[in-house]
């Protein structure tokens, strides 16, 4: 980095001559003044992460400049320690990875929140943290990324438009626009995205089961087009008022319209062909509000509530060689989830900082499906099914800075759960109860540059409302996905352990304890020619490893980031009537390069690549996969107009490719998902656009 020093202006009354030389002549002055001073620069290195006392934090401007980054989520690709593929991002080690904003919980999931933010700007954000514990404050357990929004004061009104072109095996494009208007009191933002996504994949299967004490072998291909039109608005506004007080507003939607079809061809060696063309469609609806209040730092409040709709029609024919099949179905979900939050925080004396507050959660889920099959009902596929949650919790904890160099802070949670299903006229409590959450964080202070963090935490997941369903859905003729209303929440327990070398380097050993694992399996029917995909629960499921990041520059030309991570796989249950106990060990090898190509051109390219050794899930193989991306930045207008060319996995890498081998489960199946592509972004700036006119008054030569 180099900081230029602003040249000053020292003024000297002279007592006495002093000599001024000039090209031709030295001029004697006995009067006032001024010296000007040369440039002066000074090289030095900006420290990668920020340590508080619970987070790794970064400093998103910095650390996206001259990156192929146009929204918020694309920043998370470029965080130190993060794992992002496609839609799915992890802290490495971390089981469980959750998303906030603003350090405030959303009622929505995970995958809603990933598409917020990529209707975000990247602009937007003013820093990221990686808690590897997160504090029951921020109303989630485990591991999150919370994205810290910039909040603008006085800058009037300004705007961000973009424009992407992305071409994997058909074009999909988005548009993006992103207005903000701040005041000294208050300020507002709005976006709209526009989105068409055209993708296709394909699936390659060889199965050999034994059914009935008979081997067959079946030949399978598989391939997937969709399309999809998303629509994404989202607003908020902010109130600043005195002693500190703010009130947030936030209101976001995204409205979907989806289509797809997918066409088998199926053989069942020695016995028949099948081709089947599945087709499915209908509309999804997503709309939160939330409503937050802050006073300082002491207390936090706010509601939010998020209502989901999704509705999917479905037609399937499936031609033999002497008949027909045909399959209609029509599956609905609706969701009305709440939550209430409080925290308090209070500072007493010698430091000791206390921590209390609730959260109480409430949803209210209705599932249904009709499925027939040649025009007569299919009652193993058709049911209704509702579903009432109910949670409540209470925590309490401390914080306290011990010396100069030990931070301590500790809380324990209690939380009351419970879930109620109604289904055909028959209610019963799928679960219900009280758990404890303790939560442990230890941050010591070597000195200025090194610091080590010791984190303990426990967490519930719980499964998904559609995999806690009956319903049965149609692949083709031999496969498909089965509900499982009887899934578990799954109960974690984490500790890790983090060394911070010169603000630089992260090493990290981590330790990670499932039991009720939940994973979706697939299995080959015994007793009739069919198979099906389904989630269960694993009796038990740890992970034991280690980490590092490594930057590093090479002149003033290249930077890079080294991350590599590696671990111990421990699965153990029973899937249907499959009893399996397995360890593996696994690897990740990332490396990330941004060249500096031109700094008068604001040209830069970024090249990253990684690796992934082969791993398990349960009786799965999953081999091993890598991917090459790069990304070319050209800024002709400096903090108004950027181009972005990017290349996702170029050498087509990321195919999945799994395994099953046991006495009557072998498969072997191959996915090759859409995911090389080449993407043009054109993002134009516009700031403070109200102030153009605005005439600045030269004062130079006022005063005394």
């Amino acid at each position: 980095m180099k900081t230029a020093i602003v040249p000053f202006l020292l003024l000297l009354n002279i007592l006495v001559a002093v000599n001024a030389q000039t090209k031709d002549s030295v001029i004697l002055v006995k009067d006032s003044i001024t010296v000007k001073l040369p440039d002066v620069y000074v090289t030095s290195e900006r420290p990668l992460v920020t340590v508080t006392d619970d987070a790794l934090s970064f400093d998103v401007p910095n650390l996206i400049r001259a990156k192929p980054v146009n929204t918020a989520f694309d920043i998370l690709g470029e965080i130190p320690g993060l794992v992002k593929e496609g839609d799915n991002v992890s802290i490495i080690g971390v089981p469980t990875t959750n998303i906030i904003i603003n350090g405030r919980r959303s009622s929505m999931s995970l995958s809603q929140i990933v598409e917020l933010l990529k209707s975000t700007s990247a602009s937007k954000v003013k820093s990221i943290e990686l808690l590897y514990s997160s504090p029951p404050k921020y109303g989630v357990k485990g591991g999150s990324i919370n994205i810290i929004m910039e909040k603008k004061v006085n800058e009037d009104l300004s705007a961000d438009i973009s424009l992407t072109g992305k071409q994997a095996f058909y074009f999909s494009p988005t548009g993006l626009v992103n207005l903000s208007y701040s005041k000294k009191k208050y300020s507002l933002d709005l976006s709209y995205s526009a989105n068409y996504n055209h993708s296709r994949s394909t699936e390659d299967m060889n199965a050999y089961p034994i059914v009935k004490d008979r081997p067959y072998e079946i030949l399978q291909e598989n391939t997937a087009v969709g399309h999809s039109m998303n629509h994404t608005i989202g607003a908020s506004a902010s109130w600043f008022m005195d002693k500190g007080r703010e009130v947030d507003i936030s209101y976001y939607a995204k409205i979907t319209d989806s289509n797809s079809k997918r066409y088998s061809n199926t053989l069942f060696v020695g016995i028949e062909n099948a081709e089947s063309n599945n087709k499915l469609s209908g509309p999804k609806n997503l709309q939160n509000v939330r409503l937050n209040y802050a006073h300082s730092k002491n207390l936090n409040a706010g509601v939010d509530y998020t209502y989901y709709k999704d509705r999917r029609d479905q037609y399937m024919i499936s031609d033999y060689p002497d008949t027909k099949q045909e399959v209609e179905a029509t599956s609905r979900q609706n969701i009305h989830l709440a939550n209430v939050f409080v925290n308090y925080e209070r500072v007493f004396g010698k430091g000791w900082k206390i921590n209390a507050g609730t959260n109480v959660q409430l949803s209210f889920t209705d599932n249904s499906s009709f499925t027939y099959q040649d025009k007569q009902e299919d009652l193993s596929a058709t049911f209704a099914q509702k579903e009432k949650e109910y949670t409540a919790g209470l925590y309490a904890g401390f914080s306290k800075r011990f010396g100069k160099k030990l931070v301590l802070s500790a809380s324990l949670s209690a939380e009351y759960n419970k879930a109620v299903i109604d289904s055909a006229g028959r209610k019963w409590t799928l679960w219900s109860g009280v758990n404890l959450y303790p939560q442990l964080n230890l941050s010591y202070t070597i000195d200025p540059s090194n610091m080590l963090q010791v984190n303990f935490s426990s967490d519930k997941k719980y499964p998904a409302y559609w995999a806690m369903s009956s319903n049965v859905s149609y692949l083709n003729v031999y496969s498909q996905v089965r509900g499982n209303p009887y899934l578990e929440p799954e109960r974690i327990y984490m500790a890790r352990a983090n060394y911070i070398l010169k603000k630089k380097y992260v090493f990290g050993l981590f330790a990670n304890h499932h039991v009720n694992y939940i994973r979706q399996l697939y299995y080959q029917d015994t007793k009739a020619l069919r198979a099906y995909y389904q989630s269960v629960n694993f009796d038990k499921h740890n992970t034991f490893g280690a980490m590092a990041v490594i930057p590093f520059r090479i002149g003033g030309v290249v930077s890079s980031r080294f991350v590599a991570s590696g671990l111990l796989i421990q699965d153990e249950g029973i899937f249907i009537d499959i009893p399996f106990d397995r360890k593996k060990l696994f690897g990740q090898l990332m490396l990330f390069n941004t060249f500096t190509l031109s700094k008068k051109k604001n040209l830069s390219l970024e090249v990253n690549a990684r690796y992934s050794a082969p791993s398990i899930q349960g009786i799965y193989d999953v081999d091993g996969n890598y991917n090459v991306s790069a990304g070319l930045v050209w800024n002709p207008i400096p903090k108004k107009l950027s181009v972005m060319l990017r290349g996702e996995d170029l050498l087509k890498g990321l195919r999945a490719k799994t395994h099953i081998d046991y006495p009557s489960q072998k498969s072997d199946m191959t996915i090759y998902s859409d995911t090389r592509s080449v993407s043009l972004t054109l993002k134009y700036t516009l700031g403070k656009m109200n102030r153009k006119n605005k005439k600045e008054i030269d004062s130079s030569r006022f005063g005394q």
